[in-house]
């Protein structure tokens, strides 16, 4: 019996395109990538790439998802998305831009250490419920331990130092088990040595400008967190 492929996807989302406005103009930022199916729930381990505003799901999806408890300070939305990917819901991305996500620095993704919090949690209870195949197959040594190091940044740079540098050594000992980007484990330690030497909070800013580019944090997050400093 012919069964519809169509019939096998229980979410459907698309591409997106980012834009900011400042003043009276608005400008077009990036767009997000394509990802295969087979690579959607491989890239869910490391950021939340189903955008809210373009998706559609089965009612019959929902069913499948257990209640979700406990509670979120950030990325409420990633945190929906690893439980239906646990609980075998079918994933499809459309590859044309249906919608669009403005970057403001009033925006909730700003919300630095609150998102990086609520990322460092979608990442450790999705790798908490992979085999160890899965696990060292989506990269999750590297995705935990980069994280880690992100938000011990964070934390360093907003003068929570003691566990600014519990997480940075922890990221660090994650890092020990990944074999990919080798050069980001070298910076990384160079960045914790300058955070033991010099002032904490400057640490990442010291180690960019001697690279001449930035380092676990893009370039707009930069400029909207030190705006609000």
């Amino acid at each position: 019996m012919y069964r519809d492929p169509v019939d096998d996807i229980d979410i459907v989302y698309s591409r997106h395109q980012y834009f900011s406005c400042e003043e009276d103009r608005c400008k077009l930022l990036k767009q997000s990538p394509f990802i295969p199916a087979e690579k959607i729930k491989h890239k869910l381990l490391a950021s939340n790439v189903v955008p809210w505003n373009s998706v559609m799901l089965r009612r019959d999806c929902l069913h499948k998802i257990p209640e979700i408890v406990g509670s979120m300070r950030g990325a409420y939305d990633w945190f929906f998305w690893v439980h239906a990917a646990l609980a075998g819901c079918r994933f499809h991305q459309i590859d044309r831009i249906l919608g669009c996500i403005q970057k403001s620095p009033d925006s909730v993704q700003f919300e630095i250490e609150r998102m990086s919090t609520g990322a460092l949690k979608c990442i450790e209870y999705y790798g908490k419920h992979l085999n160890l195949k899965d696990r060292l197959l989506y990269g999750y040594p590297h995705v935990y331990g980069f994280r880690l190091i992100r938000h011990g940044i964070i934390c360093l740079e907003n003068n929570r130092i003691r566990t600014g540098r519990l997480l940075f050594c922890r990221g660090l000992f994650f890092f020990l088990f990944s074999f990919r980007d080798r050069k980001s484990f070298a910076v990384a330690i160079l960045i914790w040595l300058t955070a033991h030497l010099s002032d904490p909070r400057t640490a990442r800013r010291r180690v960019e400008n001697l690279f001449g580019r930035y380092l676990f944090r893009n370039q707009y997050e930069i400029v909207r967190f030190e705006q609000a400093k």
